[in-house]
């Protein structure tokens, strides 16, 4: 889609051959430029480290688990 909106399509027609919005063309123009085509693929969603509890935490979860929510208050 970059490579024909370049070389003559213009980006709204490339992008929309393709099924994108124009706006969404110029952001991935504006990323393969900054980090080339490394920045076009997809990467996985989500947080990149596993949440940190600590052990107090850990066993209200677990006292609470147990216990039922409608016992279990402060």
């Amino acid at each position: 889609m970059l490579a024909e909106g370049a070389s003559g399509l213009g980006p709204k027609e490339a992008a929309q051959r393709y099924g994108y919005s124009e706006q969404r063309y110029h952001q991935l123009l504006k990323a393969f430029k900054a980090e080339g085509s490394q920045a076009l693929v997809n990467k996985k969603p989500g947080p990149k480290t596993k949440p940190v509890r600590t052990e107090p935490v850990k066993n209200l979860v677990i006292r609470y688990k147990f216990l039922g929510s409608s016992k279990a208050k402060h």
